[in-house]
């Protein structure tokens, strides 16, 4: 799913692993879309 598309769809459900915080989670998301690669960078997802 690219951003495009989450921004598009009226509800957007995320699922986390169990003892993965939403806080850490949230973090994520956002590093991921405000465009930090060096975080991502080596991943499937960057």
């Amino acid at each position: 799913m690219t951003s495009q598309q989450i921004y598009e769809e009226a509800v957007a459900g995320v699922i986390r692993q169990r003892r993965f915080g939403k806080s850490l989670l949230s973090s994520t998301i956002h590093n991921y879309f405000a465009g930090d690669k060096e975080m991502f960078e080596g991943l499937e997802a960057g």
